[in-house]
C-alpha cells in the first residue's frame, strides 16, 4: 500500500501523539507537554491549530484520567473542598489562557507566537525541575480552601495558553502551596486541567466556530492519545520508582532541548 505525503505525515503526528502520552503517563509528565513541542518541531500546522490538537488531546486524557479515579477522589474528602475551588478558578483561568493565546495570534506572526509559547514552557519547566529536586524543598501548607480560586486560576492561565494540561507544574505548584501529597496533588491537577481545558474548548468554539475542529489528523491524535495515556498508566505500575525518576529527569532534559531548539526556529526561521 503507498501512502501520499499528507497521509504519511497524519501517521507521524498520530504515532507522536501515542509515544508522547505514553511516556508522559509513565514518567508523571502528562503527554501535552511532551505533544506540544514536537508538534512545534513538526511544523505542519500553525500555532492555532497545535492548539486545538493538544487541548483536545489533554481534555480527553483528562476526562478518561477522572473518571478512572472516583475511589481515589472519594479518598480525599478532607481536600475536597480546595480540590473544587481549584478547579472552580481554572475555569475562569481557560477562558484568560484562551484570550491571551488569540491575542498574540492576532497581534504575531505564528513564529513569535510559538517562540513566547516555549520560552514560558521552558522557563516553567525548569523552575519544576529547580523546585522539585531541591534537597530543602518548602512549602506554604496554606489551609485556607479559598486560596484555591487564584492559585486554580493561575493554572488554567497557564494549561490554556501553552495547550498542555499542566502535568508536572501543576503538580509542582500544588505541593508548594498547600503541602500536598503527591497523590493527592495529581488528583487536583486532573480536576484542574479537565476544567480548563473544557472552557477552552467552549471558548474556541465561541469565538471560531466548529470548523476549528475540522481537521480530519484530531480525532486519530485524540484516540491516539488516550490509548497511550492508558498503556502508560498500567507500565507505570509495573516499574520501579528509581525507573519512573529514570524516565521522569530525561523526560525533563528532552522538553527542554526540544524548547530551546523551538525558540531558536521561530526566531531565525
Amino acid at each position: 500500500m503507498i501512502y501520499s505525503g499528507d497521509e504519511m505525515k497524519d501517521v507521524i503526528y498520530i504515532i507522536v501523539s501515542l509515544f508522547s502520552t505514553l511516556i508522559g503517563s509513565i514518567s508523571g509528565m502528562g503527554g501535552g507537554v511532551i505533544m506540544k513541542p514536537i508538534f512545534d518541531m513538526l511544523g505542519d500546522y500553525s500555532a492555532f491549530q497545535i492548539s486545538v490538537l493538544t487541548s483536545s488531546t489533554v481534555f480527553a486524557m483528562s476526562a478518561v484520567s477522572v473518571g478512572m479515579s472516583t475511589k481515589k477522589f472519594k479518598q480525599e474528602k478532607e481536600k475536597s473542598k480546595t480540590i473544587f475551588c481549584v478547579a472552580s478558578g481554572s475555569l475562569v483561568g481557560g477562558l484568560i489562557g484562551d484570550f491571551i493565546f488569540n491575542f498574540l495570534v492576532k497581534s504575531l506572526n505564528d513564529n513569535s507566537v510559538k517562540a513566547v509559547q516555549n520560552a514560558v514552557l521552558l522557563i516553567l519547566v525548569i523552575a519544576v525541575i529547580i523546585y522539585m529536586n531541591s534537597k530543602n524543598r518548602k512549602s506554604l501548607e496554606r489551609n485556607n480552601n479559598l486560596v484555591g480560586i487564584p492559585v486554580g486560576l493561575m493554572l488554567g492561565i497557564i494549561s490554556a495558553f501553552l495547550g498542555i494540561g499542566g502535568g508536572p507544574i501543576n503538580v509542582a505548584v500544588l505541593i508548594f502551596v498547600f503541602g500536598f501529597e503527591i497523590k493527592t496533588a495529581v488528583i487536583c491537577s486532573l480536576s484542574s486541567v479537565l476544567f480548563c481545558q473544557f472552557m477552552k474548548l467552549i471558548s474556541i468554539v465561541f469565538n471560531h466556530g466548529a470548523q476549528a475542529f475540522n481537521m480530519k489528523i484530531l480525532i486519530f491524535v485524540v484516540i491516539a492519545g488516550v490509548i497511550g495515556a492508558l498503556c502508560g498508566r498500567i507500565i507505570n505500575r509495573k516499574l520501579s520508582d528509581k525507573a519512573v525518576n529514570g524516565v521522569y529527569t530525561a523526560v525533563q532534559v528532552i522538553v527542554i532541548a526540544m524548547c530551546f531548539v523551538n525558540i531558536y526556529r521561530s526566531i531565525f526561521a
